[in-house]
C-alpha cells in the first residue's frame, strides 16, 4: 500500500468517526432538550400587575408616568418556554384590559414595530419562577394611547392579559401558548402635575 492510499484511508476512518461522535453529541443534545421541549401546560402560568396597596387610598397610579411591573409565573413543575417580547413572536403577547371613569372598556396594546433582526427568541422560565416585565404605558412610542382623564383623583379598572397564538416554531420549539389574565383590579389615577 502507498502512502497515499494509507492517507486516504485513515483520512476516511477520522471523517466517519468525527461523524458518528456529531450524531452521538447531537442525539444527547437533543435527549438533553427533550426535558425542556415536552408540550407546555396550557395552564402552566399566571399573570399578575404588581401594583401594592398604598396605605389609605388603594393601588394608586401617577396618570403622567404610568409604570409599572407585571410578573409572569410559571406555576407548573416544569420549565416552560415563552417568546421573548424583543421579538415578534413575543412582541404584543402582553396587554390590558382598562375600564375608564365612565365605564367604557379600552384594549391597550403595543403599537406596530419595525423589525431588523427577527427570530423567535425566547426564555426559559423555570418551576415556580418569575419573570418580571417592566411595563411603560406613558411610552406612547410602544403603547397605543391610555385612555383620557380629565378629574382626578380618577378610578379605573384594569387587568393584564398574556396571550401568545400557536405557530409553527411554537409547535417546533414547544414554546408555550394561551391565554391568562390577572385579576380585575381598582385603581386610582392620581392628578399629573
Amino acid at each position: 500500500m502507498n502512502i497515499v492510499t494509507a492517507m486516504r484511508q485513515r483520512l476516511s476512518t477520522f471523517l466517519f468517526l468525527s461523524i458518528m461522535a456529531l450524531g452521538l453529541s447531537s442525539g444527547a443534545a437533543a435527549a438533553a432538550e427533550e426535558k425542556i421541549a415536552t408540550a407546555p401546560d396550557q395552564d402552566a402560568l399566571e399573570v399578575s400587575i404588581a401594583i401594592p396597596i398604598g396605605s389609605s387610598e388603594g393601588r394608586g397610579l401617577s396618570y403622567s408616568r404610568l409604570q409599572f411591573p407585571v410578573v409572569i409565573t410559571n406555576r407548573s413543575e416544569k420549565p416552560v418556554r415563552i417568546f421573548q417580547e424583543r421579538f415578534s413572536w413575543g412582541y404584543d403577547a402582553l396587554s390590558f384590559e382598562v375600564t375608564d371613569p365612565d365605564g367604557k372598556l379600552w384594549k391597550i396594546e403595543k403599537g406596530i414595530s419595525a423589525w431588523t433582526m427577527n427570530g423567535p427568541g425566547y426564555w426559559i422560565l423555570p418551576p415556580h419562577e418569575h419573570l418580571v416585565i417592566e411595563v411603560n404605558l406613558s411610552d406612547t412610542k410602544t403603547w397605543k394611547p391610555f385612555p383620557t382623564v380629565k378629574d382626578f383623583p380618577a378610578d379605573i379598572t384594569m387587568r393584564a392579559v398574556f396571550e401568545t397564538s400557536p405557530t409553527k416554531e411554537s409547535k417546533r420549539l414547544s414554546v408555550w401558548t394561551g391565554r391568562v389574565v390577572s385579576k380585575t383590579e381598582k385603581y386610582r389615577l392620581y392628578d399629573p402635575r
